[in-house]
């Protein structure tokens, strides 16, 4: 409805070169939503266990290279990895787009 309306608002103040972005932001932001879901999906049913063990191995202690202990829960360093390199996607996209803006 909110999307709807902004289009609408856009199309009806000839600000076509505003429309074009904000239809272009909202392209991005489900790119971004949907690989978000694949890492949470894939996450949650142990896949980066998996990986994090066939590509690093385990560390001295013979226990996998886990990052962040907090209460118990622990993430495979390479799931921080993905997830690092989904915000630094985020911040580049948001950072293109603002300097069409501005």
């Amino acid at each position: 409805e909110a999307t709807h309306r902004i289009k609408h608002y856009l199309s009806e103040h000839n600000s076509m070169f505003a429309a074009k972005l904000f239809n272009q932001v909202l392209q991005e932001l489900a790119i971004l939503g949907f690989v978000a879901l694949c890492f949470f999906a894939f996450s949650t049913a142990g896949g980066f266990d998996v990986l994090n063990h066939k590509i690093f191995g385990t560390s001295h202690g013979g226990h996998h290279d886990f990052h962040g202990p907090w209460d118990g829960h622990t993430i495979p360093e390479l799931g921080v990895m993905f997830e690092q390199l989904h915000f630094v996607l985020f911040n580049i996209m948001v950072l293109y787009i603002a300097t069409f803006v501005w």
